[in-house]
């Protein structure tokens, strides 16, 4: 059974599905933290990220980024200081924290923190070809839309959809149906990509369409997967995409 057939719409998470950090988190954090004399392991501080962000998805009450830069900026400030909680050795003043954060949140706000995936025109331009529609939909706080402006992402696909600007988040089912009325068709005819399975994964599919599952971090790979059968499929990378996409010739 061809996995796209009657597809009409592609859609895709921005944040480690298209873009990138520029460098490794571990090694922006070390950068700023070292401006203020504190000297942290990159590796460590990469690690720490991912852990204690996780931490604060799981903690976290209602929507995790919000939807004013006050909410956004309090999400980023809170995760350092979890961060530095890992680092016993090293106390560091929680005002010296805030202001780092603040630092690397303006940071990540402009296109130079970010890199777009290298095989990105090629996929997007194999989309267009087969005359689907391509849209975002991407958990992230309000700085988004300017980032993809900069990127000059958004002029690129047909619409977006943002957390931050429809106050829903993944994997709430609402925000792949706001995709679906912005698309103008429904959501079984619409293909999710994602780098998490939760989100992307069991929120488009949930939601009645199919998702695609693009696992370049090499998470474990949830049992749960199985059970969606012919409505989700796994890939490796981005790249991986344009064979996939030739099922449908």
């Amino acid at each position: 059974m061809n996995f796209f057939e009657n597809i009409k719409t592609i859609t895709f998470d921005v944040g480690y599905t298209i873009i990138f950090p520029a460098e490794n988190v571990g090694l922006s954090y070390q950068k700023h933290l070292l401006t203020h004399g504190y000297d942290l392991c990159d590796k460590q501080l990469e690690s720490s990220f991912f852990e204690c962000w996780l931490q604060h998805v799981s903690e976290s009450q209602g929507l995790i980024y919000g939807t004013t830069e006050e909410q956004a900026i309090f999400t980023w400030s809170n995760l350092l200081h979890k961060m530095i909680k890992n680092f016993p050795n090293h106390e560091i003043p929680s005002h010296t924290v805030s202001n780092v954060a603040q630092t690397i949140y303006d940071e990540f706000s402009t296109a130079k923190a970010w890199m777009i995936h290298p095989n990105w025109e090629k996929v997007f331009a194999i989309c267009k070809e087969k005359g689907w529609k391509v849209g975002l939909i991407s958990n992230w706080d309000i700085r988004l839309a300017k980032l993809l402006d900069e990127l000059k992402l958004s002029e690129l696909v047909d619409f977006q959809v943002i957390s931050a600007e429809h106050a829903i988040e993944k994997p709430d089912k609402e925000i792949f149906e706001i995709a679906a009325q912005k698309a103008n068709c429904q959501l079984n005819e619409i293909v999710h990509v994602g780098d998490t399975f939760i989100d992307d994964v069991i929120g488009a599919v949930e939601a009645g369409a199919k998702a695609i599952w693009c696992n370049h971090r090499n998470q474990a790979i949830d049992p749960r997967l199985a059970d969606y059968k012919d409505k989700a499929i796994l890939v490796d990378d981005l790249s991986d995409l344009i064979n996939h996409f030739s099922e449908t010739d």
